[in-house]
């Protein structure tokens, strides 16, 4: 009696057992279906990256292309229309129909930079299209470590390059520029290259809302203020 009993209960250990062992066959399935998918999601998450990452930057330089340099520049400018007007007075900031009057400054200021390579077209003619290739990529380079977490910095065109500081004004410009450009005259761009390499900068600051268009020709202006000076200097617009 008590052998069969025994015999009844391996019966069911038994079946328990073939359970337990059909419940982790179908868990380690599910498991490297779950791995496989992960895997999957990663590999699409870092091909999404690159493409995200390639629509926004600048390949020679590293910093962030033109298009979305602009659209940046956009945002923060609206921003500065958004802080003041509101309805419809706002759909006309943004679409560039009316400014912003000086009574109504209340939000912090944003400046742009524009950088440009003194002599670029020499370098380019002297030593080829790569060397100027190089250097461009050297300055991309260093300004990629001299900006700000907030700082947005971009190839505008050529060797044109620029650098969006939100929420800082005048004097806090000169002084990034100022430190920039310092900090370039130490810098080892090329290894042997037999010409020293300068900067000229041309800084605009606003406090309201005005087009890109007019930010950016105001920052140009001060540039060529710079390049008449003798190039190798700083230059202010002031809106």
């Amino acid at each position: 009696m008590d052998r069969y009993k025994i015999r009844k209960l391996e019966e069911k250990l038994a079946e328990k057992d073939k359970i337990i062992e059909r419940i982790l066959d179908e868990s380690a399935k599910k498991d490297r279906t779950i791995k496989i998918v992960s895997d999957e999601r990663e590999i699409f998450k870092e091909g999404y990256k690159r493409l995200k990452n390639d629509n926004m930057t600048d390949e020679l330089t590293g910093l962030y292309n033109r298009r979305f340099f602009l659209e940046q520049l956009r945002i923060e400018l609206n921003a500065l229309g958004r802080e003041v007007y509101s309805g419809e007075e706002r759909r006309q900031v943004n679409r560039g129909y009316i400014t912003v009057p000086n009574q109504r400054k209340s939000h912090p200021p944003l400046s742009l930079i524009l950088v440009d390579i003194d002599n670029f077209k020499r370098i380019n003619d002297t030593y080829g299209h790569l060397t100027g290739d190089a250097v461009l990529k050297g300055l991309g380079m260093y300004l990629n470590s001299q900006t700000r977490e907030s700082d947005i910095a971009g190839r505008y065109g050529g060797d044109e390059l620029a650098i969006l500081l939100p929420d800082t004004d005048e004097r806090e410009a000169m002084y990034t520029a100022e430190r920039i450009k310092e900090g370039f005259d130490n810098y080892q761009l090329l290894e042997n290259f037999p010409e020293e390499v300068t900067l000229s900068m041309g800084i605009a600051t606003t406090y309201e809302y005005i087009s890109p268009e007019e930010l950016i020709e105001k920052a140009d202006n001060a540039l060529y203020e710079s390049k008449e000076k003798g190039r190798n200097t700083i230059s202010i617009y002031s809106i």
